[in-house]
């Protein structure tokens, strides 16, 4: 049966060295909704692939790091679709998810729908959710699947700070009363290393968005 595609979703895929799942995640969420990948400086041959397969994609002439990578994503949609959704290349992610996040914010009229992972990678990822599902009602804020309304985009993307697992989009979205909500998602096990950052600098991240939200910007 073939599926019709979702004229106005775009999906962002950011990739860095991803060829090994590259073609995979491609072939199949170009059949969900347009696609855009945002290639991240690769060595390992996905910007070759994503060439010969004329797969719609922005490339990153150095390595800017995951959170400036999907706004080069974000910007390329924010005029062409009405809802925006960020997927990882890993395959952590299901194709499913993709459609529950589209019905999900569509019927509740959302303005942001966070796909909540149900396993977490790291001891500080847990205690992240923990504090914003207490304080706010929303978990695992840093989870790459994530799907917006492109108006609220418009209005809030030019204060990201490009840091902080784009956690920052979360909190002004809070600030400004924006109607957040969320939905349970499991994930696939990767079999290699994750493309954020060794597990140092990955838990570093996370501490600082811990500082960030409590200290600075929601709590004035």
């Amino acid at each position: 049966m073939k599926i019709k595609k979702i004229k106005d979703l775009g999906i962002v895929i950011p990739a860095h060295n991803e060829l090994d799942t590259i073609d995979d995640v491609t072939r199949k969420t170009a059949l969900l909704a347009d696609i855009c990948v945002v290639n991240d400086f690769s060595k390992d041959g996905t910007l070759d692939f994503l060439k010969k397969n004329r797969v719609k994609h922005i490339n990153n002439v150095k390595q800017l790091g995951y959170e400036a990578t999907i706004i080069k994503g974000i910007k390329y949609f924010l005029k062409k679709k009405k809802y925006i959704i960020t997927f990882d290349a890993d395959l952590q992610f299901k194709l499913s998810d993709i459609i529950k996040a589209y019905n999900k914010i569509k019927i509740e009229n959302a303005d942001i729908i966070v796909g909540s992972r149900i396993q977490k990678n790291r001891i500080t990822e847990v205690i992240l959710n923990s504090y914003f599902k207490f304080k706010y009602n929303i978990k695992d804020p840093i989870s790459g699947l994530k799907i917006y309304k492109t108006n609220l985009l418009k209005k809030i993307l030019k204060h990201s700070n490009k840091n902080n697992f784009l956690v920052d989009i979360i909190t002004n979205a809070v600030k400004k009363k924006y109607k957040i909500r969320n939905f349970n998602i499991k994930t696939n096990k990767r079999l290699d290393k994750p493309r954020i950052g060794n597990i140092l600098n990955s838990n570093f991240k996370i501490f600082k968005i811990l500082i960030y939200t409590f200290f600075f910007k929601l709590n004035k």
